[in-house]
């Protein structure tokens, strides 16, 4: 009677068994260790979108950039995102690509978006999610009136430690 070298069933079942726990180990140490690269991730874009604000107010006479203005009459919203963004790439407000590649940095990517009024526009993931200080900034109303800020130099800022510019 001759023998033929293979895998038992039983073996091949307890091989499986193996495998399929050390599946289920590893599974919540690589979850782990996909939101822990979230997180760097999100952190390094905050740095950069902090640069990009210092840059922006080294060029800027020592000023931050509005949170949210229009120009008088009639003109295009300038958020503080749109200002910081050719720090960020090389965005200039008429090339989109360019734009878009600035708010992916001005993004973090652990931050989950809920809301019927954010699911339902087209450009949502166009948007930050970061969003900056606006007692550091101006703010206007359709019309372009100021409601509330001033302009803000960064000398103005009594503890810049202590005081938060951007976060998601």
């Amino acid at each position: 009677m001759t023998r033929s070298r293979g895998f038992t069933l039983a073996e091949l079942l307890v091989c499986v068994v193996i495998i399929g726990i050390l599946a289920a180990l590893s599974l919540p140490i690589v979850s782990r260790l996909t939101a822990s690269s979230r997180q760097t991730e999100c952190l390094s874009h905050l740095r950069q979108t902090h640069v990009a604000f210092m840059a922006y107010a080294t060029d800027h006479d020592g000023y931050l950039p509005d949170v949210n203005m229009r120009p008088e009459g009639a003109g295009r919203w300038v958020q503080w995102w749109r200002a910081v963004a050719p720090y960020v790439s090389s965005a200039n407000e008429d090339d989109t690509n360019d734009l878009l590649l600035a708010s992916r940095v001005l993004q973090c990517p652990e931050v989950v978006r809920i809301g019927v009024e954010l699911d339902a526009r087209d450009d949502i993931r166009d948007l930050p999610n970061y969003g900056m200080n606006d007692k550091l900034g101006r703010a206007s109303n359709s019309a372009g009136v100021v409601t509330k800020g001033s302009r803000v130099r960064l000398a103005q800022v009594r503890n810049p430690a202590r005081t938060l510019l951007a976060g998601d």
